[in-house]
Order: structure tokens, then C-alpha cells, then sequence
């Protein structure tokens, strides 16, 4: 379960840690509720992280308080800025983030400009940082404070805490002008008397009878321990004679002593600690007589002073004082404020009815749960316009966020993603007019159809408005109380509806014509039924069969079953109306014949030499005969000549002869090339022997590339490619320098074709591309590669007979159209392409 908490604050606070040094550290205390119950948060490990914002959201400092215990506090928390861990202050160095003086610096609106800020905004915020901040006049600071109880992540406390001018900073301020020379407290020096111009300006101007002349001259300078002495015209110096020495008293002259409220430091100066204006005769009336009314500034009822650190000056201000900085003041509040104080009704805490109007000024009213409007009132939506919209910069978080378009007329709301319009019609529709949609108005508007007519009724051809016939005889349409719906059952013109388990109610099929039975896929005939169908009606008439016999037709319109067929036996036709039969099964090499007499054909041995077996026909020798009945007609048919033999030689029709060099043990007899003869001195290819390779070393900007979106050949040649060695029975492509190998001629046989290349790989980044080879009939199998490279390709070719001119080439499909699949030896030192042929 994730819990979600409000905080009460209790104040921001200063603690002194010295009489002379002023503040070092904020105090932030408060208390921690959870929003559903109001109870307070009972954690015994919270780790919070505290930062200081300036006024437009750039994190100035930063630091956490770690492990707090509130398991037994209530809720309450007690943090001082200043004193955690891990800080991070923009106007110090490593180490010195904390000290005073940089702390100080977080506050003051005088500090120097910084750059290379975070933005610390929540994102409904109007101001977001910028990256830069040069503190200016009266500029607030904001606390954020993120709590982190271990379960359902870090949480901050919104709104963010915000620190204006507190009593001590007006005091520093007033403090700091000591600094300046020619003013102390904003008045100028000329205003203060000055200890060197007492020397002349007393003896001039003091005009008292009762003092007298010497005593208005200067003072002479004593040595240690020495006293002043005055003889009735002067003042002189003397050693203190250590006798004892007149107390002064109201009417006497003498040592005054000190007293209460008074101390002397070991210096000997004279302190005063602690002394009340009371027991300083007259100050208060004095101090009375002179603090005029009309040197401080006039301000309205119920305002106060409050001191301007920018300007240097009192401002006149309303009290401003929150609930948690006034002791017991909710419980003060709560026991005025109720729904019982009828007399001057105010907004209840619970229940209850106010009166008047509630005037929130520019404050938006959150988190108020649903707002029910009471009969007959109305919700007045915030009107923008266009330009005002579009200056919205709107998040996820204000989703359903709506107002009214002036410009556009039209309520418009925010689904999270886009600004969306409540589209409705501006005005009453006439008659034959329907709603269009106006974009730019993003309204749903009258007009007319796009014919400039009322709709007109639909056709194969047109569009228009579709009328069914109201007739359920007809349309199969009923219509009850406005509602229509389809006329179902098994009735007159009802339309059959399948029932619950998905199949049709029970009918009478006896009406069904031009069924196909093929199309029946489940489901069951009545077995009363089948037996009984005739062959007109599709049937068979019978009941059973034969095991091991064959239906027929025993009539134009009956059928029966035959008995037994022997196996393996042929079957013979018994005539019209008679069953048919089979032969005995015949043995190895017997050829069905009919015997010499006539009658059923049977198994049996040929026999050629029966004058019926050939008849009077001679074999042909394309049959494997002679082409005649006599060996001297036989010789001539097969032109063999008188000695039996053929003629020789290179003409047309003769038998060639073997070459000078006879036959080569173990080779193979292949032309000479010059229709003299045959040579007898080829290597026969062995299985598993090379018949032939292609060797190309690499060249800069040698490759290929496609992008096809079906298998293609690289048939294009690439002049920067080297030239290509063969071995063997291969050849060069016809085309030229393309990755390939060509054979003129190639024996039957069983090939293994391989490639090796450097590289075959996608050009682009998240393409798939596929290799094989192709002969130009068959292909091997494909190779493919993903953002990775193929470097090998093997397929198998089988062939039944010779070829020739046959070429291996490679092909490649990319599966993104435009996408170039390349193969690749464009490194001369590193690249090579080697293509061989085996034979297996």
C-alpha cells in the first residue's frame, strides 16, 4: 500500500550559535500526516534531502539528514540547515559549503551572479531556471524538502516553503552598512558628532554656567595607573594614592560604583549586560520626547513596518502571520469558526452552508474534490483566446484541464496529449441539412449535402439514405414501438437464426436443392436414410458389399457388388450388367497377354519368337531392332558397312579415330579440338577435387551494394576491383569484375560451390540482409547478418547431364526497402575474394 502525506510546517527559525557571529545555521521543523487518515507519519528511519531554491526554481544548496527517527514523534521532524550531509552550495568550493560566510551567501540578495544551474521546478510551476541567477531586490528563497521513508519513494512537500526577510536579516542589514564610512544606519556622517571634533567643538558651543573653563579644554594624557586631578583651574594627572577614596552620592560629588545590570571586563572597560530602560532615570521620557510620530512613515489601519533590505527603508505592510508560527492558534480558530455561528455565517470547516461570495483574487482552488453545481446555476469556464491558448504549456498532469475559446467558440479541454474541442453545432439544423465538420472552428456544423439538396436514396452507384421495406414478409424486418428487428423462426418467411449452441433449429431440408456433399465437413445423415438413396438421388441402393469386391453398375440405374478380387490380380470387364473380375497375381518379369486362342488376358512369359508376337512387322531400330528381316539388310540399316564396320574419319556420319598419342592409362578421352581425332590424355575429375577457382586480391572502393527487395544477382563491374586469377576448368564472369565464377563447360555430376569474402554486411544500422548463391536456376541455401558480417557462403548443385556456359553468382534481398546490403574487399592489404568448385 502507498501512502501518501501532507506536512504541517511550524516555522522557519534561526539559530544563534555565537553572540558576535549571528546565525549559522536555518531551523525547519514540522509535521508529517498522512492525507487519508490525518495520521501522522511513524517511521523509524526517514531520510530527508533539504534544498534551497531561488525565486525562479535554480537549486542554489543542497543537503540530507539522514536516519531520523519519527516512529515516536508524532509525525514531527526537526531539521537545521547547515549541519547535514553530502552539501552542495553553488557559492562555496569542496569544503567550505557550510561555513557561515557561503550560507550567508545562499540568502543574500547581493551575492554574484551564478551560472551552470539545475532547475529544481515541479512542472506546474510558471518559472523554470534558466541555468543562471543574479539575485535582485527583495527576491524570496523557496525550502524544498524530500522525505524518503524506504517504501513507495521519495516524496516532496509541496507547495515549497518560502523564506522572505526574517527579524535577524533585517538587524545584519542594518549591520552591514557599518561597513560604509560615510553612513551608519542610512544617515550620513555629517549628522553624527565625531570624537576628534569634540576637542573643539565643546569648549565653542557648551554654554553651561555650571561647567567650568578648563573643564572645557582638552583633556591631558595620563600615564598607567595615574588619575585625574582637578586644583579648581585645571585637570592633572597624579598617581592614585591608593587612600580611600569618596563614594559619590545624590548630593555629593565622589567614586561611582557599579552596580546591578553593570560589569568591567579585565580590559576595564564597562559592560552593560543587562539594563532596563527603567533603571535609567528619565531615558524613557526622553526617548518618548524625541521619537516623533512624524519621522516614521504613515501607514493605513492594521498595517506594520516592515524593514526593505533593498531599498534601505521602512515599508508599510498588511500582518501576514501563518496558522503554525501562532501557539494554539487552530484550536482557536477551530472553536470560532463552525457551522453553529449563525449570526455572521463564515466558510464551515465541516458541512454547514456559507453565504456570499467567494473571492479566491488570482489563487486557484486544488485538490477540492467534485464541485455539484445546484439546479438552474451555472459553471463559468476561464474564457482565452487563441493566442493566450496557445501560450498554454500544458503536461501530462493537466489532463482535463478545461476553458472556453472566444476566437473559436468552442469549449476546449486538454486530454493529457493534445488540446481537444467539445464539438457541437453553433446553431439549429434546418430541414435536409447534416452535420459537417468545421476545422477550423473545430465545430460540428449545419449544411446542406454535398448535392445542395436533401439526401437522395442510396445505390450501388451513389450514396444517399438506405430504406429498408417495413413488410417483414418481405424484408424479413419487424418493427415494434420505433425499434426494428429482424423476423426470425422456422415460419413462413422467418428468417432461420442459429440457436444457443451455434446450430440451426430443426427444419424440414426436404425443399433443399443442389446440395454438395464435398462441402459437408462434421455432422451425421439420418442412417434410415442412406441405405434407401437411389443413384438418381445421389445414393448407392445398397445396403452392404463384398469384402474385397467393387461396386458397378449393374443397370442404367442400379448397382451391386462384385465378389473377391484376387490380389494383386488385374481387373477385367465382365460386359454390360456382369460384375467384373481379376486375373490370378502374375510372377517376376510375366507381362499380361492374351492367349493364342483368344479369350481373358492372363500373366505370362513373352515369347518373340512366336510369329503372333511381332506379326509381320519389322522392329525398328529406333525400338532397339535391326530395321530389316536379313543380316546383309540389317548391316546397311545400321551402317556398318560390308566389314561390319563403320567408316572413320572427320567427315559428317563417321566414327572418329584416336589421336597419334593412343589412349593414356587413367585418363580421359576428350576432342582435340581440330576434328581430326580424339585425344585420350585428360584428368578424369576425381569426388572431392577441385575442379576449378576464382582468386580477386582487394582494391580501395572495390565492393558492391543493392537494395532489392528480391533476391538479385551483383552482375554490375566495378572498375576499381584488381583483375581475377583462374585455375582450372573456371573462367572470368562474361561480365567482368563482379563477384562470380563461370564455367564453359561442367560434367554431370554432384558440385560444392564456396565463397569466401572479407565482408557482406548491412550498410544501414538496423537492417537484415540475406546472401546465397544462384546458377541461374537453383540456389543455395541463404546466409543472413543483422548489424553484423557474413564472410562465407556454401551451397550444393547437382546436375543430371553436361553443362555449359554456366556462371555461380551471388545474390542478396534486404529486408527495408532502400537499404543497401554490400559485399566488400576494399582494403587491398587485408581483402581478398576466393570462390572454388568441388566436385563430391
Amino acid at each position: 500500500m502507498t501512502l501518501r502525506y501532507s506536512i504541517l510546517m511550524f516555522g522557519l527559525l534561526m539559530a544563534t550559535i555565537a553572540y558576535a557571529e549571528g546565525p549559522k545555521s536555518v531551523h525547519i521543523s514540522g509535521r508529517i500526516l498522512d492525507n487519508s487518515s490525518d495520521l501522522p507519519l511513524a517511521a523509524a528511519n526517514v531520510d530527508f534531502k533539504v534544498q534551497i531554491l531561488s525565486s525562479d526554481n535554480c537549486l542554489l544548496y543542497e543537503e540530507q539528514h539522514l536516519g531520523k527517527d519519527l516512529s515516536t514523534s508524532e509525525g514531527v521532524f526537526s531539521i537545521s540547515v547547515g549541519t547535514g550531509t553530502a552539501a552542495v552550495n553553488v557559492y562555496a568550493a569542496a569544503g567550505q559549503e557550510q561555513s557561515r560566510e557561503n550560507l550567508l551567501k545562499v540568502f543574500s540578495n547581493s551575492s554574484a551572479t551564478v551560472n551552470a544551474l539545475q532547475s529544481a521546478h515541479q512542472g506546474s510551476e510558471s518559472t523554470v531556471c534558466s541555468g543562471s541567477y543574479t539575485p535582485a531586490a527583495g527576491d524570496i528563497r523557496k525550502v524544498k524538502i524530500i522525505f524518503d521513508t524506504g517504501t513507495g519513494g521519495a516524496r516532496a512537500i509541496l507547495p515549497y516553503y518560502q523564506v522572505g526577510t526574517v527579524p535577524y536579516a533585517m538587524v545584519a542589514q542594518e549591520a552591514a552598512k557599518a561597513k560604509d564610512a560615510d553612513k551608519l544606519g542610512g544617515v550620513a556622517a555629517a549628522n553624527y558628532a565625531k570624537l576628534t571634533d569634540l576637542a573643539t567643538e565643546v569648549p565653542n558651543n557648551e554654554d553651561d554656567p555650571t561647567v567650568q573653563t578648563f573643564a572645557k579644554n582638552a583633556l591631558p594624557t595620563c600615564a598607567a595607573g595615574e588619575v585625574l586631578k582637578s586644583n579648581g583651574t585645571s585637570f592633572s594627572c597624579v598617581t592614585d594614592t591608593g587612600g580611600a577614596v569618596a563614594v559619590a552620592t545624590t548630593t555629593s560629588t565622589g567614586i561611582v560604583q557599579i552596580g546591578s545590570g553593570l560589569s568591567v571586563t579585565v580590559a576595564g572597560l564597562l559592560s552593560v549586560a543587562s539594563l532596563p530602560i527603567s533603571q535609567t532615570t528619565g531615558l524613557q521620557t526622553a526617548l518618548d520626547d524625541r521619537l516623533q510620530m512624524s519621522s516614521l512613515l504613515q501607514c493605513t489601519t492594521s498595517q506594520v513596518l516592515i524593514w526593505q533590505s533593498a531599498s534601505d527603508t521602512f515599508v508599510c505592510s498588511n500582518i501576514s502571520v501563518t496558522a503554525s508560527q501562532m501557539s494554539d492558534f487552530n484550536t482557536a480558530v477551530d472553536a470560532r469558526i463552525s457551522s453553529a455561528d449563525t449570526a455572521a455565517p463564515k466558510l464551515p470547516l465541516a458541512g454547514g452552508t456559507m453565504t456570499g461570495d467567494l473571492n479566491m483574487g488570482s489563487e486557484d482552488i486544488l485538490a477540492s474534490g467534485h464541485i455539484t453545481m445546484s439546479s438552474g446555476k451555472t459553471l463559468l469556464l476561464g474564457n482565452l483566446t487563441q493566442v493566450q491558448e496557445d501560450a498554454l504549456v500544458l503536461a501530462a498532469g493537466h489532463k482535463g484541464l478545461s476553458w472556453y475559446n472566444s476566437d473559436m467558440k468552442a469549449v476546449r479541454f486538454y486530454d493529457g496529449t493534445a488540446k481537444q474541442t467539445v464539438a457541437a453545432s453553433t446553431s439549429a439544423c434546418a430541414d435536409g441539412q447534416i452535420l459537417k465538420w468545421n476545422n477550423t472552428a473545430k465545430t460540428w456544423d449545419c449544411s446542406a449535402d454535398s448535392t445542395g439538396a436533401a439526401p437522395s436514396d442510396a445505390s450501388y452507384a451513389t450514396k444517399g439514405i438506405l430504406r429498408f421495406d417495413t413488410s417483414a414478409a418481405v424484408s424479413g424486418i419487424t418493427i415494434a414501438s420505433g425499434v426494428a428487428n429482424v423476423n426470425t423462426g422456422t415460419g413462413a418467411n422467418q428468417i432461420v437464426k442459429l440457436g444457443a449452441d451455434s446450430k440451426l433449429p430443426a427444419v424440414d431440408g426436404s425443399a433443399l436443392t443442389s446440395l454438395n456433399a464435398s462441402n459437408l465437413s462434421s455432422g451425421t445423415v439420418s442412417a434410415t436414410l442412406l441405405p434407401t438413396a437411389t443413384v438418381a438421388k445421389g445414393g448407392t441402393g445398397l445396403t452392404s458389399g463384398t469384402s474385397g469386391g467393387i461396386p458397378y453398375f449393374d443397370s442404367g440405374t442400379t448397382m451391386a457388388s462384385s465378389a473377391a478380387l484376387a490380389a494383386n490380380g488385374v481387373v477385367l470387364g465382365g460386359g454390360a450388367g456382369a460384375a467384373p473380375v481379376s486375373t490370378a497375381a502374375g510372377t517376376a518379369s510375366q507381362v499380361l497377354r492374351v492367349p493364342a486362342g483368344g479369350g481373358a488376358p492372363a500373366f505370362g512369359s513373352l515369347d518373340i519368337s512366336l510369329a503372333a508376337t511381332v506379326g509381320t512387322s519389322v522392329l525398328a531400330i529406333a525400338n532397339g531392332g535391326t530395321g530389316a528381316t536379313t543380316a546383309a539388310n540389317a548391316r546397311t540399316a545400321l551402317g556398318l558397312g560390308t566389314a561390319a564396320v563403320a567408316t572413320t574419319g572427320s567427315s559428317s556420319g563417321n566414327v572418329p579415330t584416336l589421336g597419334v598419342t593412343g589412349m593414356t592409362a587413367n585418363k580421359m578421352c576428350t576432342s582435340d579440338g581440330t576434328g581430326t581425332g580424339i585425344v585420350c590424355s585428360t584428368n578424369i575429375p576425381a569426388t572431392n577435387s577441385l575442379v576449378g577457382s576464382l582468386t580477386m586480391l582487394g582494391a580501395t572502393n572495390c565492393q558492391w551494394q543493392l537494395a532489392p527487395a528480391s533476391f538479385t544477382s551483383y552482375t554490375t563491374a566495378d572498375a576499381d576491383c584488381a583483375a581475377a586469377t583462374v585455375t582450372g576448368l573456371a573462367s572470368a564472369p562474361t561480365e567482368g569484375k563482379i563477384p562470380a565464377i563461370r564455367f564453359a563447360s561442367l560434367p554431370a555430376g554432384d558440385y560444392e560451390v564456396s565463397v569466401f569474402m572479407y565482408s557482406m554486411y548491412p550498410v544501414d544500422g538496423g537492417v537484415y540482409c540475406r546472401w546465397r548463391l544462384w546458377d541461374g536456376t537453383n540456389h543455395s541455401g541463404t546466409h543472413g547478418a543483422y548489424e553484423d558480417e557474413v564472410v562465407h557462403l556454401r551451397g550444393f548443385f547437382s546436375y543430371a547431364s553436361d553443362q555449359t556456359n554456366k556462371t555461380f553468382y551471388i545474390q542478396t534481398i534486404t529486408d527495408t526497402a532502400t537499404k543497401n546490403c554490400r559485399a566488400d574487399i576494399s582494403i587491398p592489404s587485408d581483402d581478398k575474394l576466393q570462390i572454388w568448385v568441388k566436385r563430391l
